[in-house]
């Protein structure tokens, strides 16, 4: 899997090919989606100076055209980690955003961090990435990290509503190689491992879902 993304990583890094009008169109469109979900997110905090985890840094490496969370937070103070299953995702995220986040190579599966050291668990689009026990692992595993009474953020995609199936192959393209979820699996491991849901909301014509709760 590392040297999946390892691949996926240089072959990103290394394109030369120009944005087309359209393709603005959609990292400003994504730049504001996931931005609302972190904020959103940071809003159920309540601590003046969280310390925040990100978990998959692919779009503070090379994928930062859509943003990055360096931007999607709302202006505040934070002690900011980040995690990637990529070494050289996490060697190009330090290269590019610097002091500005403590970085370490890790699986969401087995989180490199001791047990209850976060305020707030951002998975922006990591778990759709997994499959089957995967799931429950990583979840649990977000608890694990997070402070009593932290919050999980999860943003990931369901599986295509009837009326987009036609346009199956480009929705595949934009997902990037990700593993679609029903909302009601991932609302399952998380009851199941103690979370308290505050918010569940469906976005982007019902092919996401964003979940923040309470550990």
């Amino acid at each position: 899997m590392e040297s999946k993304w390892d691949t996926e990583a240089h072959r990103e890094a290394t394109r030369t090919e120009g944005t087309t009008f359209l393709g603005s169109l959609i990292s400003m469109y994504w730049r504001y989606y996931k931005s609302y979900c972190v904020r959103t997110a940071v809003k159920q905090c309540g601590n003046e100076y969280p310390r925040i985890l990100k978990t998959d840094l692919w779009n503070e490496a090379v994928g930062f055209a859509h943003g990055d969370i360096t931007g999607w937070l709302p202006v505040g103070d934070y002690e900011l980690y980040g995690i990637d299953i990529s070494p050289l995702i996490c060697k190009l995220a330090k290269i590019r955003l610097g002091g500005r986040i403590k970085v370490e190579v890790g699986d969401i599966t087995k989180i490199p961090f001791g047990n209850h050291v976060f305020d707030i668990v951002l998975d922006v689009s990591t778990i759709d990435h997994l499959e089957g026990m995967d799931y429950g692992m990583s979840i649990t595993e977000y608890h694990r990290v997070l402070k009593e009474g932290g919050i999980l953020m999860l943003l990931f995609d369901n599986p295509l509503p009837f009326y987009l199936k036609p346009l199956q192959f480009g929705f595949n393209k934009i997902r990037f190689d990700n593993n679609p979820i029903k909302t009601k699996e991932i609302t399952y491991w998380m009851e199941d491992a103690g979370y308290k849901i505050l918010k569940q909301k469906r976005l982007f014509l019902k092919t996401s879902t964003m979940i923040i709760a309470r550990a």
